[in-house]
């Protein structure tokens, strides 16, 4: 995937908040996820514009998560997120803000994974549609 193609003649000259957009807000959450799950696919014709993402644990475990980008055949796109090691008192969490967003097209998912089956994780994403 190339650079992002911008709409605002001066693109240069914003900072922060990305201009107003035309599209539907989206939203994805998943919680006690355990192996590799789907948290977003984005719909046929739309592309997806990532704003924020947050990826955490609940529980002690020794092991790691991640949240990726991939397209429809699994190809990873992006780690969006990765916690490693041994997550211990029980709390890790991490999240981001993505200005200007990241433009994931139609058919591309948003997944997360853990590798301890002890591990209560959670995750979300926020974004709109175009």
């Amino acid at each position: 995937m190339g650079f992002m193609k911008f709409r605002e003649a001066n693109q240069v000259k914003w900072v922060g908040t990305r201009p107003g957009h035309n599209g539907e807000a989206a939203y994805a959450t998943i919680g006690n996820s355990n192996g590799l799950n789907i948290l977003y696919t984005v719909p046929v014709g739309k592309t997806l514009f990532l704003t924020w993402s947050m990826l955490g644990c609940l529980t002690i475990a020794n092991g790691y998560m991640y949240m990726e980008w991939t397209d429809a055949g699994g190809a990873r796109q992006l780690f969006i997120h990765v916690i490693a090691g041994n997550i211990a008192g029980g709390v890790d969490d991490t999240s981001d803000s993505f200005s200007p967003p990241f433009e994931i097209p139609a058919g591309h998912l948003i997944r997360v994974f853990n590798s301890d089956a002890s591990m209560t994780i959670y995750a979300s994403v926020y974004g709109w549609l175009e």
